[in-house]
């Protein structure tokens, strides 16, 4: 099976902000994960009982559990958050979106 993975590019051309967005095909995706993470600062978190019973206490604005972890997950590790998910930038947590 092959994977679309869309890239992000931020760069500075003077003192203008440019993002190049770039859309990548992956024959080995379990390849690709391996290399990034080696060769990034991108980490894996793992979710702890902890966040996931915290996650169960947030405020219900969302409903989805998988997103209300990952909100719990970036307010533990204070993480940058990438969405562009209007009801997940009702928590008090940093989000962005291109």
């Amino acid at each position: 099976m092959n994977w679309k993975i869309y890239m992000f590019h931020q760069f500075h051309f003077g003192r203008q902000l440019f993002w190049l967005r770039k859309r990548i095909e992956l024959k080995d995706v379990d390849a690709w994960r391996i290399s990034l993470i080696e060769n990034s600062n991108i980490k894996l978190i793992r979710p702890s009982a902890r966040e996931m019973i915290e996650s169960t206490n947030l405020p219900d604005y969302h409903k989805d559990p998988f997103d209300r972890l990952l909100i719990v997950q970036a307010l533990t590790n204070k993480c940058l958050f990438v969405t562009k998910d209007k009801i997940i930038q009702q928590y008090n947590l940093k989000t962005f979106w291109i």
